[in-house]
């Protein structure tokens, strides 16, 4: 993140900090006594390299920790230097949460939640923005005017209905948010190691109805699905075996059942089949006739690992239940689930960019265009046909963060890490336009400096 600030003569501002406790959700999954090792199996202590994943991993397990002991001061009281005051900036950052809806795709970028023109797909464009308090993990729509966002800092409600002004209608402290799955009266989000029930009758005044501990990796990302408006399936990232199985039929108590003991990198809930799709070294999937007795269907290689999994319902003329699963060796299949006791491959596609980094969100889907989100930034492409994929667009969302600045009149250069270079317009200070990007491939930038028309 670029933070722009201007000079002044105050001399002695003291600033003060509280010390924020922890939530309750924190309090509850204490309670519930299921933490565990802060090693995960199998993990070995030794540093590990020093990646994006790692650096965001390990920010986030300081965050948490330090959050537990109520040493974390809050967003609105941190202490700045005595002669800067900031005026602007831009929350340039990894693209990890996305959804699409008509003619739009609502990004998580960094912990900006943007919305982008897509009529051109091979020139999205940002319309709307509104910079949150933290990184954002997730994005999910409710028509095409309501749009639910997870944060680190907790669970929001944004008015999208003008896609260049988004309003925030709501906010609700949930440490960790992560996931959410927004339905006509309810959201149910996980956060930190507990599910949550959350009313959304009122837009402007959401409130937990119910929580429940949920996986034991708190501080990983999860993948939940929901089965006939009552049955939640929640996988914590961090583990990747052992699925959670809830019956939500009652919001003020939820039920757990037996854990699914089932291996898993991706799952998804087809609601239309009554099926569970999970994705591991293959695609597997499996009948939830019985929703906390899965059955195993069929396997189907697709690639050499399936890390992401959603479906589609195209319909129309192509009658098809289209499932899109895809990997960080940069391959995208979709796969005819119609007949799911004979599913089978209709297409696939390489996306360059996907192999590139870290790929941590499902992909979207949308008759006409799909998208995939990861740490460089955001690939649109055209899937009006399941049987002929298209490629469409790289938008250069983000990176690792910016780890230097050049300016130059007034433009700003920025070394971006895996995203590349960025120049932003700062002629006005308070609201820095991004005007260009230039991405390199299989390299990060980490300097920049800027001689006349060139930049090094």
């Amino acid at each position: 993140m670029l933070k722009i600030v201007r000079l002044s003569f105050i001399l002695g501002l003291v600033a003060s900090a509280f010390l924020s406790s922890p939530s309750s959700g924190q309090q509850l999954y204490h309670q519930n006594n299921r933490h565990v090792s802060p090693h995960m199996p199998g993990e070995s202590t030794v540093s590990d390299p020093d990646t994006a994943f790692t650096r965001y991993r390990d920010y986030f397990q300081r965050h948490k920790q330090a959050r537990s002991q109520g040493a974390v001061r809050s967003p609105s009281s941190t202490t700045y230097d005595s002669a800067l005051t900031p005026v602007g900036e831009w929350a340039w950052g990894p693209c990890l949460a996305l959804d699409i809806q008509g003619n739009f795709a609502y990004i998580g970028n960094g912990r900006s939640f943007q919305i982008l023109d897509m009529t051109d797909l091979s020139a999205p464009k940002i319309v709307g923005e509104y910079v949150t308090t933290a990184l954002i993990l997730d994005v999910r729509l409710r028509g095409d005017s309501v749009a639910f966002v997870c944060n680190w800092d907790g669970f929001m409600i944004f008015d999208v209905s003008n896609p260049a002004s988004p309003q925030k209608l709501s906010e609700l402290s949930l440490w960790g948010g992560n996931r959410v799955i927004p339905t006509d009266s309810f959201a149910y989000v996980a956060s930190g190691g507990i599910l949550s029930v959350v009313d959304i009758t009122d837009l402007r005044n959401p409130y937990i109805r119910s929580q429940a501990a949920g996986d034991e990796g708190a501080g990983d990302r999860d993948e939940i699905g929901l089965l006939n408006g009552r049955y939640l399936y929640l996988g914590d990232g961090g583990w990747h075996y052992g699925i959670y199985v809830y019956d939500c039929s009652n919001p003020d108590h939820i039920q757990e059942l037996p854990n699914l003991n089932i291996f898993w990198s991706s799952l998804l809930v087809c609601d239309r089949h009554s099926m569970l799709l999970v994705g591991t070294s293959q695609l597997r999937l499996y009948s939830l006739n019985n929703p906390s007795n899965p059955v195993f269907l069929d396997s189907l290689k697709a690639g050499s690992g399936v890390d992401l999994v959603t479906e589609s319902d195209y319909g129309g003329d192509y009658p098809y239940d289209v499932a899109f699963t895809g990997s960080r060796k940069g391959w995208i299949y979709t796969i005819d689930i119609s007949s799911y006791l004979q599913p089978h491959i209709l297409d696939s596609l390489y996306v360059s960019q996907i192999a590139l980094g870290q790929t941590w969100v499902s992909i979207p889907k949308s008759r006409g265009t799909f998208g995939v989100a990861n740490y460089i930034g955001l690939v649109l492409a055209d899937a009006q046909d399941p049987t002929a994929l298209q490629t469409g667009s790289f938008f250069v969302a983000g990176g690792d963060g910016p780890s230097d600045v050049a300016l130059q009149s007034t433009k700003a250069y920025l070394a971006n890490g895996s995203a590349g270079l960025a120049i932003l317009d700062i002629t006005n200070p308070q609201r820095p336009i991004r005007v260009g990007s230039l991405p390199v491939d299989g390299a990060e930038i980490f300097s920049v400096a800027v001689e006349g028309s060139y930049a090094y």
